[in-house]
């Protein structure tokens, strides 16, 4: 039930948002949109638990932003990942049990990905995943247009997508 709550409310932020209408005053070219060439609006596609979906701190910003600069997508190591998120000591047994599950198991890896924002303070990252592309959407509350903003993630997947898409949507 709370996967298909939150998946509907991405839907409906998406509904209004789904054309460049007023949200952002300037656009980013890490930003792809939503996407439209596969059928995301059904039961197949995976939400990856929000544990494992981590933003990179302040002070790694600029160094993640040149480790993207040429890719979408950047397979790294757990020391990386603990870097450039600042937990220095990334605990898998604080994530959920399926996620430790997998992680001990070896099934999850840090993936360094590209993300945008608008208003960071006022929102929240999901990822959901299908067949083997990633699409990652922020979500935020505003009242007027905001300047697009990188935002680089670190994400723990079982494998590297071939494809990312960026989307941003913002509810009043």
């Amino acid at each position: 039930m709370n996967k298909t709550v939150g998946f509907l409310i991405v839907c409906v932020l998406l509904a209004g948002c789904g054309n460049d209408n007023g949200l952002w005053t300037t656009k980013d070219s890490w930003y792809t949109g939503y996407p439209s060439d596969h059928p995301w609006l059904d039961e197949e596609q995976l939400e990856i638990q929000r544990e494992c979906i981590m933003p990179v701190c302040d002070l790694r910003l600029d160094e993640s932003i040149t480790l993207l600069s040429n890719v979408q997508v950047l397979e790294i190591d757990l020391t990386q990942a603990q870097q450039l998120v600042g937990v220095p000591n990334l605990d898998p047994s604080k994530l959920p049990p399926s996620v430790k599950t997998e992680s001990r198991s070896g099934k999850l890896k840090p993936y360094l990905v590209r993300a945008v924002v608008l208003w960071e303070g006022t929102g929240a990252f999901s990822a959901y995943w299908k067949d083997s592309s990633l699409w990652i959407n922020h979500g935020c509350l505003g009242r007027r247009a905001a300047p697009m903003k990188r935002r680089p993630l670190v994400i723990f997947l079982e494998k590297k997508p071939t494809d990312v898409y960026n989307d941003v949507s913002m509810a009043e």
